[in-house]
């Protein structure tokens, strides 16, 4: 069978085709992780705001990494805008209902959103010119 699998499929084509995926899920991974954590040192660094401008990041980067997907027709822009609402929601309440140490917030939602926006216009504007 493997034989079979060696003969007939091109595993460079293969590679290729899947390894483009590879930065989106990595920092979808990152994304998840800094979510999910109960951050105790947190508090000593405490700069006002700095909290939002990590999710305005975080999301910044995601839409930019996605948008890349949709320049490559494999994503369109109503997927990636549905499935990065879905991550910001999930995160939150995951973080409100099941981490301690951790609250789900409105306004790192709202800056959640902003970053996906914000990534989704510059590189619009970016394909189109």
């Amino acid at each position: 069978m493997l034989y079979f699998l060696l003969k007939h499929i091109n595993p460079k084509s293969l590679r290729l085709k899947y390894l483009g995926w590879l930065p989106l899920i990595i920092w979808v991974c990152i994304i998840l992780g800094l979510s999910f954590s109960s951050f105790d040192q947190a508090a000593k660094y405490d700069i006002p705001g700095i909290d939002k401008v990590a999710h305005f990041g975080m999301f910044f980067v995601l839409a930019l990494l996605a948008i890349i997907q949709v320049k490559r027709k494999r994503l369109t822009i109503l997927n990636v805008v549905v499935f990065s609402i879905f991550l910001a929601a999930i995160t939150e309440l995951v973080q409100h209902f099941f981490i301690d140490n951790r609250h789900g917030n409105w306004l790192d939602f709202l800056s959640n959103l902003a970053g996906l926006g914000s990534g989704i216009f510059l590189m619009q504007h970016k394909i189109k010119t």
